[in-house]
């Protein structure tokens, strides 16, 4: 995560299916998902996942997800992937959140190709140099 001024954005970087050695960035605004405690969406496909950070990636890259639910407690199913924003209150208080995502907020990615030459620290130093100017270009 990263944090430009009162800004935080989680930032995703992807393997390229294409070439091994090139990675895609994504900058995710943390506002871009509004919750919903106590209510949850119809249907879904349930995932088995450790983190709530997990499961907002997993819908991120499937275009054609608009919600997730996080409900920690059910069964192993933590995460469900929904492609409707229609949600019903539940039953039970605190046991699940609906997190409806708003894509406006997502920035373009870039691709990063990290030289063969130069040591991961150097990698990793020019890495955060491009997200910082590819989410303030004023910088």
């Amino acid at each position: 995560m990263f944090s430009l001024g009162k800004i935080s954005v989680l930032v995703f970087i992807l393997a390229d299916r294409g070439d091994p050695y090139t990675f895609r960035v994504i900058a995710l605004n943390l506002g871009c998902w509004t919750p919903t405690e106590d209510f949850h969406g119809d249907g879904g496909v349930a995932h088995n996942l450790a983190t709530l950070e997990e499961c907002h990636t997993v819908c991120i890259s499937d275009d054609t997800c608009v919600a997730v639910d996080w409900e920690p407690s059910y069964a192993g199913k933590t995460c469900w992937i929904l492609t409707s924003t229609a949600i019903k209150e539940t039953t039970q208080d605190g046991v699940i959140t609906h997190y409806e995502l708003n894509r406006t907020c997502l920035r373009e990615s870039f691709t990063f190709t990290p030289h063969s030459l130069l040591s991961y620290a150097t990698s990793l130093y020019l890495l955060k140099r491009d997200i910082r100017q590819f989410l303030d270009p004023k910088a």
